[in-house]
Parts: structure tokens; sequence; C-alpha cells
């Protein structure tokens, strides 16, 4: 492991832990915030895969599965709303 992998993917760990609190309170970013952060995150980590930083490559996709759950807990809430 290069010390460039484990820095970038110790700050990812605390990006996860930062996400705990939106995954579990009822309060939701917007589902078009959460979508994009997903597809961003998940661009940087296919970037990081081509370098071979392995453990940014899955704290990454970590970090992109947490905002997924956000965009799905956004749509079941705002379709639940218009019903």
């Amino acid at each position: 492991m290069v010390w460039q992998d484990a820095v970038i993917a110790t700050a990812q760990i605390f990006f996860i832990v930062a996400l705990i609190p939106s995954l579990i309170t009822s309060s939701k970013p917007a589902l078009a915030t959460s979508a994009m952060n997903m597809m961003l995150v998940w661009i940087v980590a296919v970037a990081q895969f081509t370098l071979h930083l392995w453990f940014s490559t899955i704290t990454a996709f970590a970090i992109g599965v947490g905002h997924l759950t956000l965009a799905i807990q956004k749509y079941r809430i705002d379709r639940a709303e218009q019903e």
C-alpha cells in the first residue's frame, strides 16, 4: 500500500462516518443531490481502482453506497407523501 492510499482511505472513512446521521434520521438531502454524489464518488472510485489504490477504491465505493441508500430513502419518502 502506498501512503496516498492510506491517506485517501482514512479521509473517506470520515466521510462514511459523516453520512451516518443522514442515513438514520428522517431528514434526507434532495434526491438529485444524493444521486449526483453517488455517481461522482463512483467515478472517483474507478479512477482510484485504475491507480491500484485498493483501500481508497473500497471506501469510495462505500461512500457511493451510502449516497445510493440516501437516494432510495428520499425517493420512498417523496413517493409516500404523494399518495
